[in-house]
């Protein structure tokens, strides 16, 4: 488990200097993004591309955890809105974790299903509120 409060050149150097298993790697970034830091949880996982890290997430874990306002050019299609990750992580819980709700706005927009749950039964809902802001309870 990493510190998500550790400056992200310091937790990726110790990703790779520590030889972390990747297994470890996915389950810190999955705890990062229910802790409501997708932002770091983003950080390590585009440093540490490599392995099962790299196939774990589609490019929408991934452009959720950091997602600004701007809209992705093409469709977004429902499987890749559903894609399940590391225990059962989807773009949607990714997108819920991420204070600008506009990612979130346009998966749900394919996908309009609140009860989407990960491995461990926690819904959307779960990871908004652990999120900075209200924007993406609303």
């Amino acid at each position: 488990m990493f510190c998500w409060g550790c400056p992200r050149p310091v937790v990726a150097e110790a990703i790779h200097l520590l030889d972390i298993p990747q297994e470890t790697v996915l389950d810190s970034l999955v705890h990062g993004v229910r802790a409501g830091q997708p932002e770091a949880a983003h950080y390590v996982e585009r440093d540490v591309k490599h392995g099962a890290v790299a196939s774990a997430f589609n490019r929408y874990h991934h452009e959720s955890l950091v997602r600004g306002s701007q809209r992705w050019k093409d469709q977004v299609r429902e499987a890749s809105a559903q894609k399940r990750g590391p225990s059962g992580l989807t773009p949607l819980h990714c997108a819920c974790a991420n204070p600008n709700p506009s990612a979130l706005r346009q998966l749900f927009s394919v996908c309009p299903n609140p009860s989407v749950a990960d491995d461990e039964q926690r819904k959307l809902a779960h990871y908004a509120a652990a999120a900075k802001g209200v924007e993406p309870l609303r």
